[in-house]
């Protein structure tokens, strides 16, 4: 027996085998795991061993029998053990994790991908710089250093990379996300199986390429296999993107919903501070023509008119009705708001997005001031005007730090953050054509607005 070819099929396929384990944990970490899930993990990984065992015991004595030479033989031999360990390590994600099927799909498809990335860059800088993969070190005594040293670096490398480009933000969003895998990216799971792992192990392809040197075939190869996986990896995500765009958009349109039903509701609620101040009012004539004054009732009316007359006026009715409704709920907080706002130049906006828009961010605001000093509750809103544009600016004090996305929306995940409602905010600004900024200005938070109004006064 040959124990230096038995141990380079053994290193090959345990180490394409157990590589793949390493690539699927960047995506799948954070998947629900099911009882006893170390005892889960070291079963698989043993069944995915002796499998590779199996196989490369199986390869030898084909060899022996002189199927080696038969490349037909080898291509279908290759590609059926790199699908039968495709197979076996998604079968491993249902038998450790508690996952729907097209989640699981979905991760083990992007490891795949990321697998295969790695795997052909490997190749290629083999190609390259002229050493043998690593797999043949032990058979024929060739050179241990580059490949080694290569086949790390290579794949720590993407291993890094693709967790911090993909894998870390599927992980934060794979819950909501399992249902909205499309049958676009079904039908690229058909292709990728094809292309990248049957056609990659293809020695027939390699040998039948015409008109390429010799030298340049498996570059050429390899290149085309890292493309195809990468562009696999890139639809993945973008489609990842694509799902956690329409969550947040739907999130915004159930939100604006809610603010389009609450509208009537305060219209009523001022309704009746209105009544009762007229109650108020007449009870107060009456004790002056009867000439019994109570000084005692008196005061407590004196503090009523106080709270309840918070009444802002804007030139836009309802803004105004918005702002003096929350201005009233701001008094109890004991924050105060300032607005200096031209209101008639808000007339192109519908009254469901003015709540929204000017009521997210008063929320926001005042959510956060509930916890500083009672000095430095304030809140103030204005707009200025130059022909056309209009600038809507909302600050409130605010002295931490506030981490941005890259879509310029605060993070809401951050205890006391004021992302709460942004996307919101930014979906009206849009609607209308307009652009929001989200800043932090020495120890102001500020929201600016700007639209073109298509109008000049």
């Amino acid at each position: 027996m040959d124990k230096s070819l038995i141990s380079m099929l053994l290193s090959y396929f345990l180490t394409f085998a157990l590589g793949i384990i390493f690539y699927e944990s960047i995506f799948v970490y954070t998947f629900k795991r099911k009882p006893f899930f170390l005892i889960r993990v070291i079963c698989c990984i043993f069944g995915i061993a002796a499998v590779a065992v199996g196989l490369s015991f199986a390869t030898y004595y084909a060899t022996q029998a002189g199927m080696a030479d038969n490349i037909g033989y080898i291509d279908i031999q290759r590609g059926l053990s790199y699908l039968l360990f495709y197979a076996i390590n998604i079968g491993a994600l249902f038998i450790c994790f508690e996952e729907k099927p097209s989640l699981i799909l979905f991760a083990s498809v992007a490891s795949a991908a990321a697998h295969t990335i790695g795997t052909g860059l490997y190749e290629i800088w083999g190609n390259i710089f002229d050493f043998r993969p690593i797999h043949f070190i032990m058979y024929g005594g060739f050179e241990l250093v580059p490949s080694i040293v290569s086949y790390y670096v290579t794949h720590i490398g993407i291993l890094a990379i693709v967790w911090l480009v993909f894998g870390r933000q599927f992980g934060k969003l794979h819950k909501e996300f399992g249902d909205k895998v499309n049958k676009f990216v079904l039908c690229l799971y058909v292709l990728y199986a094809f292309f990248t792992v049957t056609l990659s192990s293809s020695s027939f392809f390699n040998k039948t390429v015409n008109n390429i040197d010799s030298i340049a075939i498996p570059i050429v190869f390899n290149g085309f296999v890292v493309f195809f996986a990468l562009f696999v990896l890139f639809v993945q995500r973008f489609n990842l993107i694509w799902v956690k765009d329409l969550q947040e958009q739907e999130a915004a349109k159930n939100f604006h919903q809610y603010y389009k039903d609450k509208v009537e509701q305060q219209q009523k609620n001022l309704n009746l501070i209105k009544n009762k101040i007229n109650e108020l009012k007449s009870q107060v004539d009456t004790q002056f023509k009867n000439n019994n004054l109570d000084m005692e009732l008196l005061d407590d009316i004196q503090k009523s008119f106080s709270l309840f007359d918070s009444s802002i006026q804007t030139g836009n009715e309802s803004l105004d009705m918005l702002l003096t409704q929350k201005n009233l709920g701001l008094k109890l907080k004991k924050i105060k708001m300032s607005a200096m706002i031209e209101g008639k130049s808000l007339g192109f906006m519908d009254i469901i997005d003015i709540y929204s828009f000017f009521g997210n961010a008063i929320d926001n605001a005042s959510d956060y001031l509930e916890k500083v000093d009672e000095e430095k509750r304030f809140i103030r809103v204005s707009t200025r005007r130059n022909h056309s544009l209009l600038m809507v600016r909302i600050e409130n004090y605010c002295e931490r730090d506030i981490e941005f996305g890259k879509d310029g929306r605060p993070v809401s995940d951050q205890l006391g953050a004021q992302g709460h409602g942004t996307y919101s905010i930014k979906m009206v600004a849009e609607k209308y054509d307009g652009v929001v900024k989200f800043s932090k200005e020495g120890d102001l938070f500020v929201l600016t607005a700007l639209f073109n109004t298509n109008d000049t006064f």
